[in-house]
């Protein structure tokens, strides 16, 4: 407001000054001039002149006046402003280029340089600079460490609440569902009646890492003890009390020398990749797995797997006593599977799967399933008897050998929300009425078409149920003829195990970050065998079958 004031005084002086001027040595009339001038033209006013002068340079020099040393020192003072304001915008531009030069020091720290290699890159920069990107990295390490801290203390408390414990950590899930289904024949119950019926499930997984080297667990759920593809629990039964049973138990190993090897022994989650069309999502198997893996993350071909399985599903013996003259080996499954993972396009990801499954002694299953010993999916396979009429044996009319191919496409669409999933799965027995010679007898050998031994699986899933708000949206198509998997289990929620074509329609809502609202529909019908001789299976019509679903995870 001073310097303003002044440029203002110093403006009108300048503008005044020539007024004043003129005040010193003021007009005259012009008369009077004339008379001065014939004046100064005589001897006297010539002799006067000369004493004048004469006086003049004898006197001292004229002082300045009041007004001139105003205006020297107005003009001595913008100067000093101007000086003052060039040095200013001197400070202004070096304090520009140091906050630029620290931006980017700051910058570089984020990547993860050390302080002295910022400084040492620019020899040139203030000492205050590279002090300011010091504090910046220690005031960071100092938000890590308390983060540890934190962590550290959380991570005692809950070893404190979790003492008698050991070292597991849970989870599972709560699931209710009301379901119903009409049209086509029924699930169950007289047929053109409508189903209804409300079901839920109770999961529960306890987890724990022993060593660098061993980890293991076990998992308990709802659901009938022998059912083994589903671990739903229907309510019909007079409120009567619900069975818990194993549905996982086992031990992993992954050893030091070799990092790529993981072994697992037990009941345990798949170890392989597969869909719903060979084995059901609530089967656990048993027995033993081993799997090599090797990853390359930013790489085009990313993965490549290796599994190897031993699968026994039951152990029967014949004959007795001391003596125990005939044993019959075990039925398992023996397997493996290769797995191959590609990176086509910074968006789009490429699985190829492909495994094979071979059964030894698989009839003991269908024996199962005839005696009841295995609930869950009825027998849709080919079987047929053999034996007298007191003593009769299901066999199945196929061998099984499984060749199971499987191609996955994973899309980033730029919607973080929808991620697409395209997935395409062939399955095949390669050994489908293979075992009509074990029909010898009374026993007449049942009808089996080899031809009917391919099963086929289309899937797109669009969306994510992880986070509140998330929505899935899915649909697949299933066409299984009747010898291409075994029946008990594939998925089980179809219209009936094989023999079908098979269309399900779903969606899903991420109500909060724990509970998933779902709905899914199913339409499904069997198969018609043109060649069939001696059967008598009619076109029907849909199986329409609803699924609403509330799932509360932990």
């Amino acid at each position: 407001m001073r310097r303003s004031w002044i440029g203002m005084v110093v403006l009108g002086l300048l503008f005044a000054a020539p007024a004043r001027g003129g005040e010193d040595t003021p007009a005259r009339p012009a008369a009077p001039a004339v008379a001065a001038k014939k004046a100064a033209k005589s001897p006297e006013a010539g002799a006067a002149k000369k004493t004048e002068a004469e006086k003049n340079e004898k006197a001292p020099p004229r002082e300045p006046s009041a007004v001139e040393a105003e205006l020297e020192q107005l003009r001595v003072l913008i100067l000093e402003q101007s000086k003052e304001l060039e040095a200013q915008r001197a400070a202004m531009r070096e304090q520009q280029q140091r906050m630029e030069t620290l931006a980017g020091e700051l910058r570089e720290v984020r990547a993860g340089k050390d302080v002295s290699a910022v400084v040492a890159a620019n020899p040139g920069g203030s000492p205050i600079s590279g002090e300011r990107v010091a504090a910046s990295q220690d005031d960071l390490g100092n938000r890590v460490t308390k983060v540890e801290q934190d962590l550290a203390e959380t991570k005692k408390a809950v070893e404190g609440r979790m003492k008698g414990f050991g070292p597991f950590t849970f989870s599972g899930d709560v699931r209710l569902r009301y379901e119903n289904a009409f049209g086509g024949r029924p699930i169950s119950g007289p047929a053109g009646e409508p189903q209804h019926r409300e079901r839920y499930r109770i999961r529960l997984n306890a987890n724990a890492k022993f060593n660098d080297e061993f980890s293991g667990g076990f998992s308990l759920a709802s659901g009938d003890l022998n059912n083994p593809v589903s671990t739903n629990q229907s309510i019909n039964q007079f409120y009567i009390r619900r069975t818990i049973g194993i549905d996982r138990a086992f031990v992993a190993y992954n050893p030091a020398w070799l990092k790529p090897l993981t072994v697992t022994a037990g009941k345990f989650a798949y170890t392989w990749y597969r869909t719903e069309l060979v084995w059901d999502n609530d089967l656990n198997p048993e027995g033993v797995s081993e799997a090599v893996h090797w990853n390359w993350k930013n790489a085009f071909f990313q993965h490549l797997g290796i599994v190897a399985l031993q699968m026994p599903f039951n152990s029967a013996f014949t004959g007795g006593g001391a003596a125990k003259a005939s044993v019959v080996p075990a039925a398992a499954m023996f397997g493996g599977q290769l797995q191959t993972n590609l990176r086509l396009h910074e968006r789009v990801k490429f699985g190829a799967y492909a495994a094979y499954y071979y059964y030894r002694n698989p009839d003991q299953l269908a024996q199962g399933q005839a005696a009841g010993v295995i609930g869950g999916n009825g027998q849709t396979n080919f079987v047929g008897t053999v034996g007298s009429a007191a003593s009769l044996t299901t066999l199945f009319a196929s061998k099984w050998g499984i060749l199971d191919t499987i191609a996955r496409f994973d899309v980033n669409t730029g919607i973080g929300r929808f991620p697409l999933m395209l997935l395409f799965d062939f399955a095949q027995n390669t050994k489908a009425c293979e075992n009509l010679s074990a029909f010898t007898g009374p026993a007449p050998a049942p009808f089996c078409d080899s031809r009917q031994r391919r099963a086929y699986w289309g899937e797109l899933q669009l969306g994510k149920t992880q986070e509140k708000g998330d929505v899935r949206f899915g649909y697949t198509f299933m066409r299984i003829e009747r010898d291409a998997v075994l029946s008990a289990w594939t998925f089980d929620d179809k219209r009936q195990a094989t023999n079908v074509a098979q269309h399900r329609m779903e969606i899903f809502y991420q109500a909060y970050r724990q509970i998933t609202l779902g709905f899914t529909g199913f339409f499904g019908r069997q198969l018609v065998s043109p060649n069939s001789s001696t059967t008598s299976v009619a076109l029907e019509h849909y199986l329409k079958r609803f699924q609403f679903d509330v799932i509360y995870k932990f």
